[in-house]
């Protein structure tokens, strides 16, 4: 097998018991070992490929704790809003799409990414705002959080819907001051809409997935999730790319909960198993508890700032929640979910804690808390005496920390994403960016779990910055450990996958404020370079 000595940089193990060595050897898709330069050169012959780093940071590729690959390739393809900062720059964004792309025959335009913590107006548009484009497109344009939408009237009207519409479920139908509808469609509501505008769109999978694996890869993430209600038709697509060779990195499937047809996770799991087959694996099974702090539809205790009720609202009963805990239990599938507001963490926390007591071998399925934004400490007390993973959102503290003071307040919105506490209470936390919501930067939440920085410039919570070292095993072992794969991945050690990047400068040594800057100059997949700046 080949054999590979890097040596004279900054290696970093992400074991502190060892948190630095002088020399690693990779043999074949594996390390061999790691040590001081002299031992390891012992290991090699001339044969061994021998890489100076020359000054330069060898660590573990980065892990992505959470985040939908598909969603985030399919967007690259749409019209992006997220650098507009008023209502007209939304406009002109989707009039210059419309006549690069040729659009100008009626075909539906996609949109995503307008944010309300940017935008001058400081709310929504309306279908109002988007007729004055003057088209006969139907437009669709998603919020960043991806939990709401706004959609032109034609939009509306090609879909079918009428001011006499209705939905009873989870979520808001927006309407003018007459009754009529306006464009804005909120969580489970938006479902109709969204439905309507993805039909016939002809999103290519394998080009999706080899997109955003691109983007990925040259990010120095290596293992990637598909965490967005994947089902068979997606399991075949996945089979079929992957026994293609075309997949590079490692990806993580959950499925949807789907209680109703108990066979769909059997189903399942006889098109992609547990294990890793051609770099894809089934992890287990995804839910949504509730929606975005950002735009206040996540589920809180405490009613928002400035509201005299309004605390948000669930997606799912209690009961649905420990349904899915208890099947996925017996079925030995970890459950992760989505809780944003800490009276759905409240809701998760609680359901886990009735399994364990009839259960209490379940722990091994290490539940997961997708975001855990607004979770309480002693909410995170509970997670370590279960074995629940937070799954840390941690950009919040950049991209809507402004946004959660003016929302929570000061005291509850400086504690946002509370890495430190999870730290010291023993948890084994991770970072994700929730990709196509943020871009899968990790070197950003690792500068956000650092430095905690809202865009406006406050520190937000400065008793929960983390240090550089600990940011960076979140970013790695710790996502390997949401994926029961932290003796093989995310560390450097004899016998663990040789995933790796290679930086351009050592994070632990530099300016906090600098290691957003840090660039990724090689990413190794298997022992094999896979990107290189």
């Amino acid at each position: 097998m080949n054999k590979t000595l890097y040596f004279n940089g900054n290696i970093l193990t992400m074991d502190k018991r060892y948190p630095r060595v002088e020399a690693l050897l990779v043999i074949g898709d594996k390390i061999g070992a790691a040590g001081d330069l002299k031992t390891i050169e012992s290991m090699t012959d001339a044969t061994a490929e021998r890489i100076n780093l020359e000054g330069k940071t060898l660590m573990p590729a980065f892990v992505d704790g959470h985040s939908h690959v598909i969603m985030f390739g399919s967007m690259l393809n749409k019209c992006d809003l997220s650098e507009c900062r008023s209502f007209d720059e939304i406009l002109d964004t989707i009039a210059d799409f419309r006549l690069k792309n040729d659009l100008t025959h009626g075909e539906k335009i996609n949109c995503y990414g307008y944010d309300l913590a940017i935008l001058k107006e400081g709310k929504h548009p309306t279908a109002a705002v988007l007729d004055k484009l003057g088209v006969d497109n139907p437009i669709s344009c998603m919020h960043a959080s991806l939990h709401m939408g706004v959609y032109n009237t034609a939009a509306m009207k090609a879909a079918g819907l009428d001011d006499s519409y209705s939905f009873s479920g989870s979520g808001v139908v927006g309407r003018d001051e007459n009754g009529h509808l306006n464009g804005y469609f909120e969580e489970g509501a938006k479902r109709v809409m969204s439905e309507f505008m993805s039909a016939g769109t002809n999103s290519n999978f394998e080009d999706s997935y080899l997109f955003a694996e691109e983007y990925y890869l040259k990010n120095g993430v290596t293992t990637i999730q598909d965490g967005g209600h994947v089902n068979e038709d997606r399991l075949e697509k996945y089979k079929k790319l992957s026994e293609t060779g075309k997949i590079t990195a490692d990806v993580v499937l959950y499925l949807e909960p789907r209680l109703k047809d108990p066979e769909f996770w059997e189903r399942a799991l006889s098109i992609i198993g547990k294990n890793y087959e051609n770099h894809v694996k089934i992890g287990g099974v995804k839910m949504f508890l509730d929606g975005s702090p950002q735009a206040k539809t996540a589920w809180m205790s405490e009613p928002y700032e400035n509201e005299k009720d309004y605390r948000g609202y669930p997606n799912l009963s209690d009961e649905t929640v420990y349904n899915v805990l208890e099947k996925a239990s017996r079925a030995g599938l970890q459950v992760l979910a989505h809780c944003n507001g800490d009276a759905a963490a409240e809701q998760y926390i609680t359901a886990w804690e009735r399994v364990l007591e009839i259960n209490p071998d379940a722990r091994k399925i290490r539940p997961v808390m997708i975001h855990a934004q607004t979770v309480r400490y002693d909410q995170l007390e509970r997670m370590a005496k279960t074995n629940m993973i937070p799954s840390f959102f941690i950009g919040h503290t950049y991209f809507w920390g402004d946004t959660h003071l003016e929302n929570f307040g000061e005291e509850r919105g400086s504690r946002i994403s509370p890495v430190n506490k999870a730290l010291n209470l023993g948890l084994h936390i991770n970072f994700h960016q929730d990709s196509p919501v943020t871009k899968p930067n990790m070197l950003h939440s690792i500068w956000c779990a650092v430095n905690r920085i809202t865009r406006s410039g406050r520190v937000i919570g400065e008793e929960n910055k983390i240090d550089v070292y600990d940011a960076l095993i979140a970013a790695t072992v710790g996502g390997a450990y949401e994926y029961f794969e932290e003796n093989t991945k995310g560390i450097l050690k004899a016998e663990a996958v040789a995933d790796l990047i290679i930086l351009d400068s050592d994070p632990t040594e530099i300016d906090p404020m600098k290691i957003k800057d840090i660039k990724v100059l090689e990413t190794i997949k298997n022992g094999k370079t896979v990107f290189r700046l």
